[in-house]
């Protein structure tokens, strides 16, 4: 959807262009002309507005403004949508895309007004292509780019749970709408409410199974929701030559229990790198980069109309593997019986010391009074083959001198996640992530850490909620750890292919690294080095991500220019 404010006409003058699969659910809803309410279906996961239609009239009349009316919108509708608010004394509007970010919008201003536009392709038509430099190296360090921008300078995003206000006059400003911390709610009611309506409203419906107790959870879920009798299809990623191998016994038992096809894919056809272009261009930079003949590979198993229904997040919004945050946690709840009774159950979980994890906790609640460094947390060996001098100008967007709670951590991790997540329905392979739809997690960030595990097991309201409906063993599993082999293995066997997309690409070409840095990065590969696996991993995507777009803004196709309608 594309839409523009022409800033030429005298006052702020709106255009508004729907394409695509996009489709007004709600139309032209306001109370006597002060606040106006449209409702737009995007491509992806079919909104759930239910609790809209029940609400709406109370919504609009009891609401002091847009940014309150945001508010209560986040919390009665979910899925890939666009709320448009419109302020009707003074022209404003506020731009609400799906919170859990199933759904982009982008922006950028140009010399005669504000575009904005949920095809990212629609923004960068026409004009010269300019890299976000500092996005790149934050995502080749951190492998997270930079929150509220793109890797195209000048062009920009809002960010997961948030809302773009755009004043009549242009003037633009980000609001914070989700999560909050102050919502009461079932988890088993959420749980049920978002399977539910995905099973009515999305068909063809294949699980992604890695044998872990997230995915595993979401697939039965799916069976409670969707009823026993209903076709049900299963894929699970298994190589014999990595230490997940036994992950395929686990994904074989959970799906035949529910009565699922399991289709299993060897990945040692897809290695990373087999592939270095996608078959349209990316709207995330992510590590999903690396796996495009994997993908492909699915594609050709499921057929092209099939939705992938993925079970990550679960180990995020149920505190896998639990710190020592929740001793605090349980301070604050309960006082000091409750963080000693609580430091016990970590110590039985992680095998440790009492006084040790008392201590550590103490520590961690001195350090978060401590300023925050401006330098960014690097993964891998990105400082040793990346020059960032020069190249990273800006902080942290967290102001120093201030104490975070578990929450506030748990929304930033939340909204990084979000972030390098591809918006459903925008890539050839349709994939959603239920447990990241909003209401789990509204209900999900209302449990308390300290009781999310027991003394044997993480996740316990996750898998407690699975077992009533399967009490399959693989729910009581230990959590599996993780592993890079894959990844490893795929820059050794498609070294060639690496090698002459790093020699064509935007980060040599920026002089940011050099070719000897990166032969000697993957001399430590060959040995087995993850770290320095990592960064090149990282790097491979960042090219693979430019060198698509850049095939694409040549092809004829691309060269009408949308974008430059604000400019005539």
């Amino acid at each position: 959807m594309r839409l523009e404010l022409r800033l030429d006409e005298g006052t702020g003058s709106w255009r508004q262009h729907s394409s695509g699969g996009d489709r007004l659910i709600v139309k032209n809803v306001g109370i006597q002309s002060r606040i106006g309410l449209d409702v737009w279906q995007c491509n992806g996961i079919p909104a759930d507005v239910a609790d809209l239609h029940t609400q709406l009239m109370s919504i609009l009349t009891t609401s002091s403004g847009l940014v309150d009316v945001a508010h209560t919108l986040a919390g009665t509708i979910w899925g890939s949508s666009l709320c448009v608010v419109v302020d009707g004394r003074t022209g404003d509007r506020l731009f609400l895309p799906d919170v859990a970010h199933s759904v982009r919008l982008f922006y950028r201003h140009s010399k005669k007004g504000v575009l904005l536009d949920t095809e990212l392709a629609n923004l960068l038509r026409g004009d010269a292509l300019e890299w976000n430099i500092n996005f790149l190296v934050s995502f080749a360090t951190t492998q997270f780019g930079i929150s509220g921008q793109t890797p195209f300078a000048g062009i920009h995003i809002v960010p997961p749970g948030c809302a773009l206000l755009v004043s009549s006059s242009g003037m633009i400003a980000i609001e914070k709408i989700w999560p909050a911390n102050n919502r009461e709610a079932s988890f088993p009611s959420a749980v049920e409410r978002v399977y539910s309506h995905l099973g009515r409203s999305v068909s063809d419906v294949v699980l992604a199974l890695s044998g872990g107790v997230d995915s595993s959870s979401s697939a039965i879920f799916l069976r409670q929701a969707i009823g026993p009798d209903v076709p049900l299809r299963a894929i699970h990623f298994y190589t014999s030559l990595s230490p997940d191998y036994h992950e395929k016994c686990f994904a074989e038992k959970i799906s035949s229990t529910i009565g699922a096809e399991l289709i299993p894919i060897d990945i040692e056809s897809y290695l990373p790198f087999k592939l270095t272009r996608t078959d349209k261009p990316p709207i995330v930079l992510s590590q999903e980069m690396m796996f495009i003949a994997t993908n492909r590979a699915i594609q050709a198993e499921i057929g092209k109309e099939a939705t992938i229904l993925e079970g990550e997040g679960g180990d995020l919004l149920f505190h896998a593997v639990p710190d020592v945050d929740v001793i605090e946690d349980a301070f604050l709840d309960g006082g000091v019986r409750t963080a000693l009774q609580t430091a016990s159950k970590l110590a039985r979980l992680h095998n440790g010391s009492i006084p040790r994890l008392v201590v550590m906790a103490a520590l961690r609640r001195i350090r978060q009074h401590l300023p925050l460094s401006n330098k960014i947390v690097p993964v891998g060996i990105g400082d040793e083959i990346i020059d960032t001098h020069n190249a990273l100008s800006w902080s942290l967007d967290l102001p120093p001198n201030r104490c975070y709670s578990s929450f506030d951590r748990l929304v930033k991790a939340l909204d990084s996640f979000l972030e390098i997540t591809d918006p459903a329905g925008t890539r050839s392979l349709k994939r959603i992530n239920p447990l990241l739809a909003p209401p789990i997690v509204d209900a999900a960030l209302g449990l308390k850490p300290h009781e999310s595990f027991s003394e044997e097991n993480d996740r316990i309201v996750l898998r407690q909620l699975a077992a009533q409906f399967c009490n399959s063993d693989v729910i009581w599993r230990r959590t599996k750890g993780s592993f890079d082999a894959g990844i490893l293995r795929g820059l050794q066997a498609h070294q060639e292919q690496y090698l002459s997309l790093i020699d064509n690409g935007v980060l040599m070409d920026m002089g940011l690294i050099t070719r000897s840095r990166i032969v000697d990065a993957l001399r430590k590969v060959a040995v087995g080095q993850s770290s320095a696996g990592i960064t090149l991993a990282l790097i491979g995507c960042i090219e693979i991500y430019c060198a698509s777009w850049k095939d694409y803004l040549a092809e004829p196709s691309a060269t009408y220019s949308i974008a430059s309608e604000l400019n005539t």
